[in-house]
């Protein structure tokens, strides 16, 4: 691989004494009290450019960083990885540029502490086109999917800053350190440079850096957030676990969001709308068949908790002890200082009693991103998120976690889930809000870009949250066309899939597509190309390979499918010639299976799945007699369509004959009998 030239300089302050050191690749380099090695040396994946500083006496940093050039054409694609969980990530392009909170808004946004959200108060915004920037790891793409990888092989001694200029070809590394006071030894850049495809890199890094997911099995559920949000009561609760124990919907977890709690920061002070308290609706969950689940920010308390009137003083603080805004959610709100004792013990008794005594088994826990919000003079934001997460993991004992709002390398290897992407939104995209806000704000349009573009964490960091779907059509401003959408990317990019319905008020078509996505069948991305909101991907389910095309954009776009025969998923009998060329209205998406009419006994397609032929488990075959089996939970009834040899005129199957059919596609035959599944109870 292309070996990077570096150039970079640390500059200091050891007493009233300002001191600038400069270094490449391979050096020593000494300034006064201090020594620089530097070194690019070869890895398990890659190449790995290291720098420690040793320090005679203590020393404060105000900038490290180092600049390399960037290797890019007009045919590139630049991943760039946003701060924390919400932060708009996608492959830029020269055209793209990245806003702060706009100063237009200026006492509405430090009204509201729009900038604390994420990197603005400690990350240089040019406005610039094609000034970019994002955290701990990117890559380059190339049209053939060859990828140049950099990423940070350890955030512990600060969050690793990749500021590109597609304009100049030159990328800039920062360490977010500045202000930090070291003395002895301090290991500021541990820099993973690699090449090969998607897979090859993003395995090598996690090899690399020792990382491996938790082990956990991606899952369904429901969460009360995303239909009542805040107004949730012990009624409203209940009714909506009835309906999914009297339908036998075979999701695993039903978890109570944000709204039971008496205030943010006051997790076992439960309001009056749940007046029998939380410890009996978690055992009317789990007697349901049910894992129960809750909503907590264990790090945050709004400015009208008791916790905050009581413990003030148990907030983190700015230069005069004033406690810092960390947010404008609910009444403004603050984050506890994680090494504070009392705080740890606090902590360890809400998840003690919430687990233990409750008896909530999934935790996901949200607003992480405010306990590294101020760095202190020993511990950089990346250190103190590390512990953060380190600390959750032990107090978490006996529950799995869904980390959220939180910056993601720091999650790795220790939550089982994880939000990759922005809340969605009852509506699209609120283009105007964007342009004006953080880039953090509620989308359902940047929430499915960022489960397309993240999509490489999952198995690997976590298992991948891309937060819910919605299929109802009350309470909600998103089109028939939209919501088919969301369903299709976060059930093939994601592996936690939520819904927030009251399924109760589904009609008979939403029903169906919602009961289409059971049985659960984990998807394996093979490539995605994305023209300017065309979005397509190959991927595969089991032995089945799939065609995804999805227009997320606002004009009528065509695009043309494989050259292999077309099975349209949600539709009876709906085979496509190879090569079709298809048109897709705006926000619209389809999914095809893959057909192998040459291949007798293979699937031809399905009406129940989403992805069709998904819910066989085995097809075996004997003369023209087949024997097959479901995967469990199936719909009452599966058509199914083999593919049958040409010798074969009848097929046998359960006592019954099926007789063989003929279409002819193009210049492609498909011999196939469609047979009726009748689930055996």
């Amino acid at each position: 691989m292309t070996h990077p030239r570096i150039q970079g300089f640390l500059e200091y302050s050891c007493g009233d004494i300002i001191s600038r050191i400069t270094f490449g690749q391979n050096s020593t380099e000494n300034g006064p009290e201090t020594v620089l090695q530097s070194s690019l040396a070869p890895i398990g994946s890659g190449l790995v450019f290291s720098l420690d500083i040793d320090t005679a006496q203590e020393i404060v940093i105000r900038d490290l960083h180092f600049t390399t050039d960037l290797v890019n054409s007009r045919d590139n694609h630049i991943l760039l990885n946003g701060y924390q969980s919400w932060t708009d990530t996608k492959e830029f392009s020269r055209k793209d540029r990245m806003r702060p909170p706009s100063k237009l808004f200026g006492p509405l946004i430090k009204k509201h502490r729009v900038t604390r959200y994420a990197d603005y108060e400690f990350q240089p915004y040019s406005h610039k086109k094609g000034e970019l920037h994002g955290a701990s790891y990117g890559y380059i793409r190339d049209n053939s999917n060859h990828v140049r990888f950099f990423g940070s092989l350890d955030e512990k001694s600060g969050f690793t800053f990749f500021h590109v200029s597609l304009n100049k070809k030159t990328m800039t590394v920062r360490k977010d350190c500045a202000d930090l006071h070291i003395s002895g030894t301090y290991k500021a850049f541990r820099i993973l440079f690699s090449e090969g495809s998607i897979d090859e890199v993003m395995d090598g890094w996690f090899a690399d850096m020792g990382i491996t997911a938790l082990p956990a099995l991606p899952c369904t559920g429901w969460t009360s957030w995303y239909n009542y949000y805040q107004n949730i009561s012990e009624t409203i609760i209940l009714e909506n676990l009835a309906a999914f124990r009297d339908q036998k919907v075979p999701i695993t977890i039903f978890q109570i969001d944000d709204g039971y709690q008496s205030a943010v920061g006051d997790w076992l002070s439960v309001n009056d709308r749940f007046p029998n308290g939380m410890r009996p609706i978690a055992q009317q969950i789990l007697d349901s068949g049910f894992t129960p689940g809750i909503w907590l920010a264990p790090f945050a308390g709004e400015h009208t908790s008791a916790l905050f009137k009581n413990h003030p003083d148990w907030f983190i603080a700015d230069a005069d002890g004033i406690p810092f805004h960390t947010g404008g959610n609910w009444s403004g709100f603050y984050s506890l200082d994680l090494y504070n004792d009392d705080v740890r013990t606090y902590l360890r008794h809400v998840f003690d009693v919430v687990v233990h005594e409750w008896g909530f088994k999934v935790l996901k826990l949200d607003f992480l991103y405010g306990v590294c919000i101020k760095p202190r003079a020993d511990k950089t934001r990346g250190q103190i998120m590390c512990e953060a997460m380190e600390f959750l993991r032990d107090c978490a004992s006996g529950a799995h976690i869904i980390g959220c709002g939180v910056p993601l390398w720091p999650a790795f290897g220790k939550v089982e889930y994880c939000r990759i992407g922005t809340d969605v939104d009852l509506q699209w995209h609120n283009s105007l809000y964007g342009r004006i806000i953080h880039r953090e704000f509620p989308s359902t349009k940047l929430a499915l870009q960022n489960s397309i573009y993240r999509q490489h964490l999952d198995g690997r960091a976590f298992i991948n949250d891309p937060d819910v779907f919605l299929l109802r059509h009350t309470n909600i401003n998103l089109t028939d066309d939209q919501k088919r959408t969301v369903f299709y990317v976060n059930n093939i990019f994601g592996n936690l899939l939520f819904t927030s319905d009251d399924i109760r008020e589904y009609t008979d078509e939403e029903q169906r597509l919602y009961y289409s996505s059971f049985p659960l069948v984990p998807k394996n991305i093979h490539d995605v190309e994305c023209d300017d909101g065309l979005y397509t991907a190959h991927f595969s389910a089991g032995n089945l390979e799939y065609f995804f095309v999805s227009n997320q954009g606002t004009e009528t776009r065509s695009a043309r499918l494989p050259d292999r025969l077309q099975f349209r998923a949600g539709s009876d009998k709906g085979w496509v010639a190879p090569a079709s060329q298809i048109s897709l209205p705006p926000f619209t998406s389809e999914c095809y299976l893959q057909c192998m009419p040459d291949i007798p006994w293979s699937i031809a397609g399905s009406t129940a799945s989403a992805f069709p032929g998904s819910e066989i488990r085995t097809l075996s075959f004997e003369g023209n007699k087949i024997e097959l089996a479901l995967l469990d939970p199936v719909p009452a009834e599966v058509v199914l369509y083999i593919c049958v040899p040409k010798d074969v005129c009848v097929l046998r199957y359960a006592g019954s004959e099926f007789p063989v059919q003929r279409m002819l596609l193009g210049s492609t035959e498909l011999r196939y009998a469609e047979l009726v599944y009748q689930r055996p109870y």
